[in-house]
């Protein structure tokens, strides 16, 4: 019995463990869910009848983003890093993106987003 306790060591060693799993979740889990409202306004975006129209102008999609942006309270990602490209698909609505934050000293997490959307397409 004596021997499955575990020593003082090892428990250090879980605790360190434990600690640091949720030192990172918690570092990111904003991120993600930061992540997930850009997702959401650009799909939103892209998916609208009006963005399916080809003589809508890249001015006028940059105000809808900013718009929503304003709203769901967005960072990392500024809308004038939103890209726009033609493709074979049709238009496209692109972002890539990386957030870095401090973890403990030196050391930082480092997360990177990217992601294409058609503009006027279900996504």
């Amino acid at each position: 019995m004596r021997q499955q306790r575990g020593s003082l060591y090892s428990m250090a060693f879980l605790a360190l463990v434990f600690g640091t799993a949720l030192l990172v979740g918690f570092r990111a889990l904003p991120i993600y869910l930061n992540e997930f409202k850009v997702r959401s306004v650009m799909k939103a975006v892209s998916s609208s009848p009006e963005a399916g129209k080809s003589q809508i102008s890249v001015v006028d999609l940059r105000k809808a983003l900013q718009r929503r942006w304003d709203i769901d309270d967005i960072r990392n990602l500024k809308v004038g890093e939103i890209q726009f490209v033609k493709a074979r698909e049709g238009r496209l609505m692109r972002y890539d993106y990386e957030v870095r934050t401090a973890l403990f000293a030196n050391w930082f997490l480092v997360i990177q987003f990217k992601k294409d959307y058609i503009l006027g397409q279900k996504n």
